[in-house]
């Protein structure tokens, strides 16, 4: 079947244009299909024969249909992995930003104290996808790079929030900022 073809490249723009036209063609089908059991009722044909007949049409159709909801769920499911994708670049992003302001900052308080510091490779906090199994990673990441620092407890929940995705960041956009 083609559709397990375009389903085998991965390529999102493909599999994007592949279930509207079969779901057109799959319609199609269905209408037919109840044209040619009225003609057949029409004709004089037995119920069961026309029964055993649609049947058949029916189980053919039913595997196309289970092809095109493969499609639409593999589609759903590149388009959340490109957005995590993004996320975790524009986080990665973030993150280089802010560390080389640190690190500047460091470089001029050291320089200022006439002593030299060794630098740390970066650590990048991957977001909280949700998931008891992401917590812990999480958290240990979040805690030595950002609670354990010298910031207002306001700032450090604002850094929290932004290590969040969307939708578990939607749970806790109601609460204030607040020292609480």
């Amino acid at each position: 079947m083609g559709s397990d073809k375009i389903a085998g490249t991965k390529s999102l723009k493909q599999i994007q244009r592949q279930p509207k036209p079969l779901k057109s063609i799959l319609e199609e089908c269905h209408e037919v299909k109840a044209r040619v059991q009225e003609l057949k009722l029409e004709r004089g044909d037995e119920e069961d024969d026309i029964q055993a007949w649609s049947t058949g049409i029916e189980k053919s159709l039913g595997e196309y249909e289970r092809a095109v909801k493969r499609l639409e769920e593999l589609e759903r499911s590149l388009r959340e992995q490109e957005t995590r994708k993004i996320q975790e670049e524009e986080e990665r992003s973030r993150w280089e930003i802010k560390k080389k302001f640190a690190a500047k900052a460091d470089e001029k308080e050291n320089d200022a104290a006439g002593k030299s510091k060794a630098t740390l490779p970066e650590l990048v906090i991957t977001k909280f996808q949700g998931t008891y199994l992401d917590w812990q990673t999480f958290w240990g990441q979040f805690e030595a790079e950002i609670d354990k620092s010298d910031i207002s407890t306001v700032a450090k929940f604002s850094c929290f929030k932004e290590l969040l995705v969307p939708r578990v960041k939607a749970i806790i956009d109601g609460l204030p900022f607040t020292s609480e």
